[in-house]
């Protein structure tokens, strides 16, 4: 079966500042011994979609840690801290999207 021609886009270059002022980072939690960024990228891969993209930023090393091992493609956005939308824009002109 052919995959879709779609793309999923995970966004997880902010900083989570709603965890409050230097507490743990959202995307790095822990749910069963597993980061929720690991559980949204393996339901991603898990859609069958062409390319599974994540956009780091803040934290990007640790994000990455965490997805070590899955076929995904990595952007950073440099200028994460202006916003989701600046992240949105990285995802999506990316040449695999």
């Amino acid at each position: 079966m052919r995959k879709a021609s779609v793309a999923i886009v995970i966004l997880a270059a902010g900083k989570a500042s709603r965890m409050g002022e230097g507490g743990k980072h959202k995307l790095l939690a822990e749910f069963d011994g597993v980061p929720l960024v690991r559980r949204s990228a393996l339901t991603a891969l898990g859609a069958d979609a062409a390319s599974v993209i994540v956009v780091t930023g803040h934290r990007r090393s640790e994000i990455e840690a965490a997805l070590d091992g899955l076929a995904l493609t990595f952007i950073d956005n440099p200028d994460y801290a202006s916003g989701m939308a600046s992240s949105l824009i990285t995802g999506f002109s990316s040449r695999d999207a």
